[in-house]
């Protein structure tokens, strides 16, 4: 991982360019004629994967797949997304369930995801310093024992409803961002079938509010003033309405008593749930594949 800071404007800006660059090396004989296609998507939104289209056993394409270094491919890409590049996290999940029997589908998905890193070596994660007089931290001052607060501390949080082709299960996806960089995200397919997007959206919130909670205490253990409420961007207006009334519980019982636990942060004044356009929602991207990468600017800078 590379650190840059500005020592004028204590600007940070991290990447693995250089951890990224040597994966392209390595994998590029696998592209066509030796090379790999750049790309400026992580994944087609049009194309569909299930496990339908993994090969059967003793078949060519089986034999041939054995050949590839694909379980090896897919370490390399998560070790970059859960490091600097959570723009590539949905795409390299959803490729990732395909590990024991891929197909050269899933092949040619993961070999552009790695082209899409190549077409973008200059992205990298950026932390605000001073910008007119303000930092991403707010310095009130310990020497009047005051603790600092953390300011610009935001999370965003989507879900997509049923989109696993398999198992019908939704996908939850949410992003942390602090001093105008994201440092904690998420894309992730549920643990059960949400019978409706609502139901979907709640089971995402539900689990961005525990890593809220759980940022917020770790903020404190490092000395700064806790942050409450803690907003959490939503765009689905049912979820919200559900966090803070039960509503018709003949729709509402089902829903895992775990998940009650966004009801009480909120009642406890920990968590708040605030509407936000879905085209304005950073999290789109880590819960499907989009035709343009509007989360280039939610994730990563230049």
């Amino acid at each position: 991982m590379d650190v840059e800071i500005n020592p004028v404007t204590h600007v940070v800006h991290v990447s693995q360019a250089e951890y990224i660059k040597k994966s392209v090396r390595d994998y590029s004989k696998y592209g066509p004629n030796g090379e790999l296609k750049l790309y400026s998507t992580p994944m087609d939104s049009r194309q569909p994967f299930y496990k339908a289209q993994s090969p059967g056993a003793d078949t060519e394409e089986a034999r041939r797949m054995q050949s590839l270094p694909y379980r090896e491919l897919i370490g390399t890409l998560l070790w970059i997304a859960n490091g600097t590049r959570p723009d590539i996290s949905y795409a390299v999940g959803t490729l990732a369930k395909y590990t024991n029997n891929p197909a050269e589908l899933h092949w040619k998905a993961l070999l552009r995801v790695l082209g899409y890193l190549a077409n973008t070596l200059d992205y990298c994660i950026k932390y605000e310093g001073i910008e007119n007089g303000k930092t991403g931290v707010e310095a009130i001052g310990y020497s009047r024992g005051i603790l600092p607060q953390v300011s610009d501390f935001k999370c965003y949080v989507d879900a997509s409803f049923a989109a696993d082709l398999d198992t019908r299960r939704s996908t939850t996806g949410y992003v942390f961002k602090i001093a105008g960089g994201p440092v904690s995200w998420q894309s992730r397919m549920q643990t059960s079938v949400a019978l409706s997007s609502m139901e979907s959206e709640y089971m995402a919130a539900s689990a961005a509010a525990q890593e809220a909670i759980w940022l917020n205490r770790l903020l404190e253990e490092m000395g700064f003033r806790s942050k409450k409420p803690i907003i959490l961007y939503e765009d689905n207006k049912a979820a919200i309405l559900f966090s803070d009334h039960p509503g018709d519980h003949r729709r509402s019982k089902h829903i895992d008593t775990r998940k009650y636990f966004l009801r009480d942060a909120v009642i406890n004044g920990e968590i708040k749930l605030e509407y936000i356009k879905t085209t304005d929602q950073l999290a789109d991207g880590l819960t499907m594949a989009l035709h343009l990468i509007i989360i280039h600017k939610a994730f990563v800078d230049y």
